[in-house]
């Protein structure tokens, strides 16, 4: 079920420009203090940049959803967005959505792997995916997150081949299991292997029951 929706577009070269010539006064007007110390890691300008305006843009959709925009009564550090690509092995990032009772996406990654794009080999990659997302959430339950703060994300293209995220997404309907689904295949390889347009492909998201479609927009 879909309760609020927002929408914001915005230009890379744009946040560049905006990042020089306003570096500290920028981040702090956007971003919470563990946001810049997150978006401060980041391996390279490009990637700074990107993650910037990203997180620019999802805080301005949330502020329009709730139907006020960035306004006196609500800024830009009102929300927190933070990345963690590990699945949630850092207890830090569970103890931190326990006490702010944050909404997560939990994004699977196999237990064994040592890093998200580790290529893990799977017997029967649907079952097993949904076997690892269940165990996972039963252990984030059992560490004080609530059934509602959750939702659900198979990781196409994440540890995974090609043939393993062609299958996910055709099998999609099998991780709506309790849980809002959240998935993201644009601009990943394994599309090519499908004779579908984009709204066909969006459209069966929608069908197999998907909360959230995760696209890249091209400018």
């Amino acid at each position: 079920m879909i309760l609020l929706q927002g929408i914001d577009l915005v230009k890379n070269l744009r946040i560049k420009k905006i990042y020089k010539n306003h570096k500290t006064r920028f981040l702090n007007k956007i971003l919470t203090n563990r946001e810049i110390n997150q978006i401060l890691k980041k391996e390279n300008f490009e990637k700074l940049i990107i993650s910037l305006a990203g997180k620019f843009a999802v805080k301005e959709a949330a502020s329009k959803a709730i139907g006020t925009g960035i306004s006196k009564n609500i800024k830009f550090t009102d929300f927190e967005i933070l990345n963690d690509v590990s699945g949630f092995k850092d207890p830090e990032m569970i103890e931190l959505a326990v006490e702010k009772n944050s909404k997560i996406i939990l994004v699977h990654n196999h237990p064994e792997s040592s890093h998200i794009q580790e290529k893990m080999e799977f017997k029967n990659v649907v079952q097993e995916v949904k076997t690892h997302l269940e165990l996972k959430i039963n252990y984030l339950i059992s560490k004080g997150i609530q059934d509602n703060q959750i939702s659900v994300d198979p990781g196409l293209g994440f540890g995974k081949t090609m043939n393993d995220s062609l299958l996910l997404f055709k099998n999609l309907e099998n991780f709506c299991f309790g849980f809002p689904l959240v998935v993201g295949y644009s601009k990943k390889k394994f599309t090519e292997n499908l004779n579908m347009t984009d709204n066909q492909l969006y459209q069966h998201c929608i069908d197999s029951g998907t909360a959230l479609v995760r696209l890249h927009i091209p400018s």
